[in-house]
């Protein structure tokens, strides 16, 4: 069984992260990388839910016009207008928050198995539960490395 503390404890470090930037930071693109602090977030966020709800049929909770920003293939360059950022920092912690209470009340009965972009293999929700542990930790290690790059401690 995937372990949900440690989901917990990473949303909990990225939350702190993500607090102690301004929105200008986050709005930045430090050069070698293509994609904003704001935009590996708000990508962490919407791939969450599209593996937790969308594929489990279910009305995914993210507002709709904030995820826009942040599908697979988009970047800031093509943003017409800005994300919420307040939004987006509150939604970190509700998100993992709503989707612990969902699955203690057992909403995520049915799973439409996924192949993702590299080719793995999601068969069900258990599943989905490490492989989006696995992309979070990912995006949040480029959003440590843009940090650094913009020399913020």
């Amino acid at each position: 069984m995937f372990d949900l503390e440690m989901w917990k404890t990473t949303r909990i470090i990225l939350a702190k992260m993500v607090d102690k930037l301004s929105d200008e930071e986050l709005l930045l693109a430090p050069e070698g990388f293509n994609n904003s602090m704001l935009w590996n977030l708000g990508h962490i966020l919407n791939i969450q839910q599209v593996l937790h709800y969308k594929l489990c049929s279910l009305e995914v909770p993210m507002d709709k016009s904030q995820m826009n920003f942040f599908t697979q293939g988009t970047s800031p360059i093509q943003w017409s207008g800005t994300p919420d950022i307040k939004y987006l920092r509150s939604f970190i912690l509700e998100s993992l928050n709503q989707t612990l209470d969902d699955r203690v009340n057992q909403k995520f009965k049915t799973f439409k198995p996924f192949s993702t972009s590299t080719g793995v293999v999601i068969s069900d929700f258990e599943s989905c539960l490490a492989f989006n542990f696995f992309h979070e930790g990912l995006h949040t290690g480029y959003m440590m490395a843009q940090r650094k790059a913009i020399r913020i401690t």
